[in-house]
């Protein structure tokens, strides 16, 4: 979700210009009795973090509490397509968004939500659906991608939704991915913390030692 409901009406558009936040929730809703667990990831920029309670509450309204769990996620203009430019001056810093990350888990809590599984102290390396042997990224087409920034980038996709999975190599290399292969990583006194960040940002890219 983008926000609240007026807020996401605003930016994330369906087909014919239709507003997907009330589909979105009716979704979600068909979905918690046949999925094992449902995470609602909030996007976090400019225009509504000041917002983020009022959500928390619409979505108990809809009976969503106790059934899904909720976190925040950070916008960023990352990935070869660039395609988040058009919106890079919403962008929020990495300073304020982890306040904003620990002041949301401290709302959510207080209002009787669950915290959401990547709080530390934890027992996984894992962050990302990116890493996880069943979870893809559909485009339009029909296309399969392991994560959404590289979305629209042939090269990169895994395989097709009438196919499945053609090439293993692109898939391995991020299921197969661990920080305790990365030397950077492992001689790193805060990876119990991060759980190596962002494995986009680790697979063959630059050091993340400027983030840290």
């Amino acid at each position: 979700l983008d926000g609240t409901k007026e807020i996401h009406d605003m930016s994330r558009i369906g087909k014919g210009k239709k507003r997907t936040f009330d589909k979105i929730i009716e979704n979600v809703k068909k979905a918690i009795d046949i999925l094992p667990s449902i995470y609602i990831r909030i996007n976090v920029n400019k225009d509504n973090v000041s917002c983020l309670s009022d959500l928390v509450d619409h979505l108990e309204s809809e009976g969503l509490k106790g059934k899904v769990q909720v976190y925040v996620g950070q916008i960023e203009p990352i990935g070869a397509r660039k395609t988040c430019n058009d919106i890079t001056v919403k962008c929020i810093e990495d300073d304020f968004f982890a306040e904003t990350y620990v002041s949301f888990n401290k709302m959510a809590i207080q209002k009787g939500w669950d915290p959401e599984p990547y709080l530390v102290p934890a027992t996984t390396f894992g962050l990302c659906a990116a890493e996880m042997d069943n979870a893809f990224v559909v485009e339009p087409n029909g296309d399969l991608q392991k994560c959404w920034v590289p979305v629209g980038e042939e090269q990169e996709r895994v395989g097709n939704i009438r196919d499945g999975v053609v090439s293993y190599v692109n898939l391995n290399k991020w299921i197969g991915y661990s920080p305790l292969h990365d030397t950077e990583c492992r001689e790193c006194n805060v990876l119990p913390l991060c759980y190596r960040n962002c494995v986009y940002r680790k697979i063959g890219r630059a050091s993340c030692r400027e983030r840290v």
